[in-house]
């Protein structure tokens, strides 16, 4: 009867410590499944943050560039378009010698007709398109000096998917000249 009954103890004992166990090593799991569940949330809102602010960095910077290169064609009018091209040559080559800094390669001069007379890489237009269902040609006219960004398109001329944006220009009276439009380099 003592053996019997040890016997019981024993299987008792050892289920006992078998659920112990069991229990132990589910509350770890678990605990470990919700920690990598807290960590990948983490890596991601670090992610997203990351790419928040390489976009508002690349925006800011673009800003900056319009509103210098801006000055310099409110000083001419909006009219010479050579000087225009030049100027988008010259920020072209500057994007090259600076490509990691310099995010935008491709510009636009599109007047208050909103039509692209000057394009950086078609150099003046002898036909220039109509740009108007470019939503920055609009915005550029309400708040002019300000980046103004519109909805992905197909780039004009390079047929590839873009985000333009652009800055509109005035003169020191006020009276819009145009818009100055720069597209991202993707390459």
């Amino acid at each position: 009867m003592f053996k019997k009954s040890l016997k019981q103890d024993y299987i008792i004992f050892s289920l006992a410590c078998i659920f112990i166990v069991s229990l132990i090593y589910g509350v770890v799991i678990f605990h470990q499944l919700k920690l990598l569940k807290e960590n990948h949330k983490k890596l991601a809102q670090n992610a997203a943050t990351q790419i928040a602010n390489n976009i508002n960095n690349s925006l800011d910077y673009t800003n900056n560039v319009n509103l210098v290169l801006g000055n310099q064609i409110a000083k001419t009018g909006g009219k010479d378009l050579n000087y225009i091209y030049k100027l988008f040559t010259d920020t072209r080559n500057h994007h090259d010698k600076y490509k990691d800094m310099f995010s935008w390669s491709l510009f636009d001069w599109v007047d208050r007709n909103n039509k692209q007379l000057v394009n950086s890489k078609k150099g003046i237009r002898k036909n220039p398109p109509d740009m108007s269902m470019r939503e920055y040609s609009w915005k550029a006219k309400v708040k002019p000096w300000t980046l103004q960004v519109s909805f992905p398109t197909l780039g004009n001329p390079s047929n590839e998917w873009v985000i333009p944006a652009g800055t509109g220009i005035t003169d020191n009276n006020g009276k819009f000249l145009g818009c100055w439009m720069g597209l991202p380099d993707y390459n």
